[in-house]
């Protein structure tokens, strides 16, 4: 982790090895923060409210933009459209 829940705390990541968001790949960008691992949570737990392909896009623990769609393109689409 790049840091804690605020800047000047230092962090530690453990995870159970069941896969799972944190071990994830990260394909670029900065290193993932506490607040980022939150915030994928939060939209984890968002989409998964839903049946049909969802996106959530989070800030802080906030939803700024939740979206259906026929497939996760269109779900992104309408999503982005919330808080472009």
């Amino acid at each position: 982790l790049r840091y804690g829940e605020n800047p000047h705390q230092p962090a530690a990541l453990y995870t159970s090895g069941d896969g799972g968001l944190a071990e994830a790949e990260q394909l670029h960008g900065k290193e993932m923060s506490y607040n980022n691992y939150t915030d994928t949570d939060a939209a984890r737990r968002a989409a998964y409210d839903h049946a049909e392909p969802c996106v959530a896009i989070i800030k802080h623990a906030n939803p700024c933009g939740i979206a259906i769609g026929a497939d996760v393109a269109e779900a992104h689409r309408k999503a982005h459209a919330c808080d472009p």
